[in-house]
């Protein structure tokens, strides 16, 4: 009976939803069936809100980096719900600092630049500014944060500091320790390009202190 109803649950199951029009054929459509299966089945809801998870054991929690990137390829499904509340369960992290902080606590500046490219990333997905309005200030909040990691570089001591890049840190995900690196750097880049492009085009606040910074962090990089 349990195998029935496993296996009647699943056939009238669909990888994705009805606004999603493309389809694949043969073996790259088992493909897509089986991955968007997968991600189906590691979500979790905690608190009300669903979100994707990045593993089945040790690591079943919600990695910024991964969820990012499960919340983009569940639009690409058509699954814009489950896609929102993921990435409104990252920004649940962030501290009264502007901070978004890692499932283990720590403040990496990669996750608070991955949290704003996905705020601004899913409001160009959706074309729903709403959720992205209403965020916006917490944005700007985490730009400023970045901006501060800058700064207190420039004191360390480090390579990173001599630069003028992000502070130093784990580069491939602490395997290797904190270190100087420019992948912190890159994100922030990302992020705050995507911001001035938004900022543009809906004329919001505080747009010039982000020009700002993006131009000056950008110019380091490169001398870098």
């Amino acid at each position: 009976e349990l195998r029935a109803a496993a296996r009647s649950a699943w056939q009238a199951w669909a990888p994705y939803t009805e606004k999603t029009s493309w389809t694949l054929s043969g073996t790259m459509r088992d493909a897509l069936v089986a991955s968007s299966r997968t991600m189906d089945q590691s979500r979790l809801s905690k608190d009300g809100k669903g979100s994707y998870l990045s593993g089945p054991s040790v690591s079943r929690h919600l990695p910024v980096a991964e969820g990012v990137f499960l919340a983009e390829a569940a639009m690409y499904l058509g699954k814009e719900a489950e896609a929102r509340e993921t990435i409104s369960a990252i920004w649940d992290r962030q501290d009264e600092k502007g901070a978004i902080l890692s499932p283990t606590g720590d403040n990496r500046s990669r996750d608070t630049a991955l949290a704003i490219l996905a705020l601004f990333r899913h409001a160009e997905l959706t074309q729903d500014w709403t959720y992205f309005n209403e965020i916006y200030p917490d944005a700007y909040k985490g730009a400023a944060y970045l901006r501060e990691l800058r700064n207190v570089a420039a004191n360390d001591g480090t390579a990173n500091g001599t630069y003028g890049l992000i502070q130093k840190g784990p580069g491939d995900n602490g395997l290797s320790g904190v270190r100087a690196e420019f992948s912190d750097t890159l994100l922030s880049l990302a992020a705050l390009k995507l911001m001035l492009e938004t900022g543009d085009r809906f004329i919001l606040e505080k747009r010039s202190e982000i020009r700002e910074f993006y131009g000056q962090l950008r110019a380091a990089f490169i001398a870098a």
